[in-house]
């Protein structure tokens, strides 16, 4: 757990709210801000831990970070660190870009962090959140005081008036399992900073911008349908190169190609297959599908090391009542958490970063309207004309007859109503 705490008026803070830490530091000549670190009965890794750094006096960072390709941005920053003998810690990689690229600096980091950074010179605080939300950061005002965490709960015991409830986040979770808007905590007081966002605060109080879009550019076309894949590969392979950890990585690996191939181009990046490990969960009795079957074909052509993990008895923990797990927030996970907790145990314990195959086949689902309708907008009547033909030729006759036999369906059912 860690937290920031910054008073707008320059007044000192009472140190008793900080509560116990293992490491506490005030700012300012008044002791107007604090960070607060505790890593007290956690189990995670080292790179799960928080830790308070420095860099010069001038500028302070506490969080979780974890930066992709950290070899380049420590390219980018070479003339001001220079070339140290060994690896930099990702914490002070972003007091470095601060310290060159100011506000910018949030723009040349990629990764999955949530972190507070101290400006001694601006006497401000800043408090980022990482692209795609990975990790969780949360933020509350009591009267003059501004109060930031990782811990929903240590926020709540601070900084909320009686801990009222939000109405609204209650109604979405009961509806839908979820929160429909990323600000919104279980409490009203209390907001969660939402993915690719970063707040200042300072004397002239609070500012909240989004820092990132997912840029959506024009479709690519080769000429050659091969290029797809090759393509499709290379820029995998940048991506599994700049997130590879020193040491082991893991494979959430299933029977499917989106997991298989990052297996596959994970150990050509490595060249060595024993820094690979996977892990495949298996259903015997709830879905036969057979998993462990085609994970295993994989792992064995590959050379890498494969365990299954049957899951049938793990996807609901009949004692969860009397677990003593709670959670900052309803969540419906909590009758699994149990379970959860010891399968993220043993993942932690075998490799610092796992990768899985989950999102692929979301993220390349054809959005046949959608594309269809770029196209006519474009008049590009050739390209319209080739991607109907592909359509209709891959859709294949039991596909159409399918379809044909759905709206006739519902014909029928229009027609007797």
């Amino acid at each position: 757990m860690f937290a920031a705490v910054f008073n707008l008026h320059a007044e000192s803070l009472d140190v008793r709210q900080l509560g116990e830490a293992s490491d506490v530091k005030l700012f300012g000549d008044t002791g107007r801000a604090a960070f607060v670190c505790s890593n007290a009965g956690s189990s995670a890794a080292p790179e799960e831990t928080g830790a308070i750094h420095s860099l010069g006096g001038r500028y302070w960072i506490v969080g979780l970070i974890r930066l992709d390709a950290p070899r380049e941005l420590q390219a980018r920053l070479a003339a001001e660190i220079g070339n140290p003998p060994k690896a930099i810690p990702d914490a002070l990689l972003c007091l470095h870009a601060y310290a060159k690229w100011g506000d910018r600096f949030v723009e040349f980091l990629a990764g999955d962090f949530a972190f507070a950074l101290w400006d001694d010179e601006r006497q401000s605080l800043i408090a980022v959140r990482d692209q795609m939300g990975v990790r969780l950061l949360f933020h509350a005002r009591k009267a003059n005081t501004w109060f930031v965490s990782d811990s929903l709960d240590w926020i709540a015991a601070r900084a909320s008036t009686g801990r009222e409830l939000d109405d609204y986040w209650i109604a979405d979770f009961l509806t839908t399992g979820c929160s429909r808007e990323f600000e919104r905590t279980v409490y009203r007081d209390i907001q969660r900073l939402a993915p690719a966002h970063v707040i200042r605060l300072g004397d002239n109080g609070a500012t909240l911008r989004s820092y990132w879009r997912l840029s959506i550019v024009e479709p690519i076309h080769f000429r050659d349908p091969r290029v797809y894949a090759e393509r499709l590969l290379e820029l995998l392979s940048f991506a599994i190169a700049d997130r590879l950890p020193a040491g082991r990585v893991g494979i959430s690996m299933s029977g499917g190609l989106d997991s298989t191939t990052l297996a596959a181009c994970t150990l050509d990046t490595t060249g060595d297959a024993a820094r690979i490990i996977a892990e495949c969960e298996h259903y015997e009795e709830v879905m036969h599908i057979r998993e462990d079957y085609f994970a295993s074909l994989a792992a064995r052509r590959l050379g890498i090391d494969l365990s299954i993990r049957v899951m049938d008895n793990l996807v609901y923990d009949p004692q969860w009542r009397s677990r003593g797990i709670r959670s900052a927030e309803p969540t419906i996970s909590l009758l699994n958490a149990h379970n959860l907790r010891q399968i993220d145990g043993d993942h932690a314990r075998a490799a610092a970063v796992w990768f899985e195959g989950e999102g692929p086949d979301n993220a390349l689902t054809l959005e046949r309207n959608s594309y269809l309708n770029w196209l006519f907008r474009r008049r590009s009547w050739g390209r319209l004309a080739g991607a109907l033909f592909q359509y209709a030729r891959v859709k294949g006759a039991a596909g159409w007859a399918q379809t044909f036999r759905r709206h006739a369906g519902q014909g029928r059912h229009a027609g007797q109503e």
